[in-house]
């Protein structure tokens, strides 16, 4: 009897001895094989599951238990079957752990895929909807540890670094759901987002600040295409500022709010129904960027107000300015009902501008200055070191005065009466930032016409030469609404005379 039991418990220690033998070579056995021999078969197998072009560069290790899992080193992993770009990431590893019971079953099914430090170079915009497609896989979830996201037409400020994300994918049906956090030119920011075909997406700087949240379609054809809806609120819209690489005015301190429709396709981004509100500004209209061959924009904006004095005062800088501060070619339309600028109201204020070669190109720019004198330019701005300049200018109104005043002229030399009234004229405008040039002066007022040229050097202490020549001189409705005596009493008659230089030649056909 005992030694039956003895032979039988001998025989269980076997027993488990075998089934320690075989799972100590399950752990050990993949170790000591060579897997990198096998590595363009692992490639094409890699690439089969992934549906995406693979290299691999360094080690291969594959072991069985605990969990079956697989990592290779030094991966290139390219664009689906067909696209454009030749590399659409590399790592310094990938891991995937498989689930051993799929397996058995001849399903491959990624419990978990992680790739360390990933970099990521888009090249191009994908021509379809399967930006995740991973072939025959059947993922549960990836993990990114340190990765980065840059393409070779960014601002090497535009890629994002430190990227530690989780996309985890539900039931089959179940929309896949990535959180990251990364970091753009030096801020800390959170992302979240939904990827399904209704995708969602909201970002904003970790530690609270302004966000902005992207809610829509993809195309039910399958093209790349996306309709929604963009929203963003918040405080302190100096942050989405940054995002960009740009200084801020003044008013982006205060609220921010954001509303516009969205249509994505691989060519370019509409933004319509556009309202943009930074601090007491609010802007509506309409703009689109458009990247097939370069980067081109359009945009028509128009407001009520428009505060330039605000606007004027000094703009907080961006913490990593774009190495690049080209501006890309497109055209602008702004309206403004009212423009607060140097304490005045100006009103019905207009530009058309166009930004190609460096030049600035302005069809149209106008406005009513406060009393109602209109003024009209049109030209071109090159702004270069010298912002050099050439155009034309038209301007009339029924009473001239408040104008000047506001534009810093002493009212008390306005000429008496009201005789001095309707004016209007056109100039040839030209200069840099050092000098002003107006040539064909052609100004009436009072049944007088005055023409010739100004030139004006300098602008702390500028020189002034004029050459006009007068039809007829009305001296009795030029005289002075405050007497001649009281305007040159003591040296403040003569002040402003004091602050420039200049030379005049006047010709008068005769004077009444």
């Amino acid at each position: 009897m005992g030694q039956r039991a003895g032979k039988r418990g001998f025989g269980w220690i076997i027993l488990l001895g075998l089934c320690l033998l075989l799972v100590g070579a399950a752990l050990l056995a993949p170790r000591w094989i060579d897997w990198t021999q096998y590595r363009d078969e692992l490639t094409d197998l890699i690439g089969d599951v992934t549906g995406r072009r693979v290299a691999i560069d360094g080690d291969v290790r594959l072991t069985l238990l605990p969990t079956p899992s697989f990592r290779a080193e030094e991966v290139r992993l390219g664009e689906a079957a067909g696209e454009r770009s030749p590399i659409f990431l590399r790592a310094d590893a990938i891991q995937a752990d498989l689930d051993l019971g799929a397996l058995l079953v001849g399903t491959i099914r990624v419990a978990s895929l992680r790739i360390d430090h990933p970099v990521a170079e888009f090249l191009d915009l994908p021509t379809g909807t399967d930006f995740l497609g991973f072939g025959r896989a059947t993922l549960e979830r990836v993990s990114i540890l340190d990765g980065e996201i840059g393409s070779p037409l960014m601002d090497a400020g535009d890629r994002l670094t430190g990227i530690e994300a989780d996309l985890t994918f539900g039931k089959l049906g179940d929309a896949p759901r990535l959180t990251a956090t990364f970091r753009h030119r030096t801020l800390p920011w959170r992302l979240e987002a939904s990827l399904g075909r209704a995708l969602t997406l909201q970002v904003g700087p970790r530690g609270g600040g302004p966000s902005l949240r992207l809610t829509g379609m993809l195309a039910e054809d399958g093209g790349a295409r996306f309709l929604g809806k963009l929203k963003g609120e918040g405080n302190r819209a100096t942050e989405l500022a940054h995002l960009l690489g740009f200084g801020v005015p003044k008013p982006a301190d205060g609220r921010f709010a954001l509303d516009a429709s969205v249509d994505l396709t691989p060519d370019g981004l509409s933004l319509h129904d556009l309202s943009l509100a930074l601090g007491d500004q609010r802007l509506a209209g309409n703009l689109a960027l458009a990247w097939t061959d370069h980067l081109t924009w359009q945009a028509s904006l128009r407001t009520a107000r428009l505060d330039l004095d605000a606007l004027r005062a000094p703009w907080q800088a961006p913490l990593v300015p774009r190495a690049d501060s080209s501006i890309p070619e497109g055209r602008l339309t702004l309206a403004a009902d009212a423009v607060e600028w140097r304490g005045g109201v100006l009103r019905q204020a207009r530009v058309s501008a166009a930004w190609a070669d460096g030049i600035v190109t302005l069809p149209e720019a106008a406005v009513v200055l406060p009393g109602g004198t209109d003024i009209a330019l049109s030209g071109a701005v090159l702004p270069d070191e010298n912002w050099r300049f050439a155009g034309r200018g038209e301007f009339g109104g029924d009473d001239p005065r408040p104008a000047l005043v506001w534009a810093g002229l002493d009212p008390r030399w306005f000429p008496r009466g009201d005789r001095v009234r309707r004016i209007s004229g056109t100039l040839a405008l030209s200069g840099d930032r050092d000098s002003l040039v107006a040539d064909h002066l052609d100004l009436s007022f009072d049944n007088s016409r005055l023409t010739g040229a100004l030139r004006l050097e300098g602008w702390d202490h500028p020189n002034v030469t004029a050459t006009l020549a007068a039809d007829r001189l009305p001296l009795d409705a030029l005289t002075p609404q405050t007497p001649w005596g009281d305007l040159l009493a003591g040296d403040g008659g003569f002040a402003g005379l004091k602050s420039f230089d200049g030379t005049l030649a006047l010709t008068i056909g005769e004077t009444v």
